[in-house]
């Protein structure tokens, strides 16, 4: 008898543990849905400036200015920012061509 009491209050236990972790975590879920607010995709301007330095005097100067400044909608890219770009134009690139090699790849000539 007494081996039963104790078996039922250990199940109890362990079901309560499972009742309440899953509430907790279904908190957290319901909470964590309503942090995020979403807006509709829209397309910005960007600008890319090179060479708008004006060159002071004759020499490597006066070539050209290769620095690049990117803005986002009047807003200044940081360095971070305009490496995602770049990895992201270099990853439509190697898409492109890994599609004109398979187009090539199944045409027999």
């Amino acid at each position: 008898m007494k081996k039963w009491v104790i078996i039922i209050i250990v199940v109890a236990v362990v079901a309560g543990g499972v009742f309440l972790i899953g509430r907790f975590r279904s908190q957290q879920n319901a909470a964590a849905q309503g942090a995020y607010q979403t807006e509709p995709l829209q397309r910005g301007e960007l600008t890319a400036t090179v060479g708008a330095k004006a060159p002071s005097s004759l020499g490597t100067d006066a070539l050209l200015d290769f620095r690049m400044e990117v803005t986002l909608d009047g807003q200044k890219l940081t360095q971070a920012e305009v490496g995602l770009l770049e990895s992201r134009v270099e990853v439509e690139l190697a898409r492109a061509a890994l599609e004109r090699s398979m187009g090539t790849l199944g045409a027999s000539p």
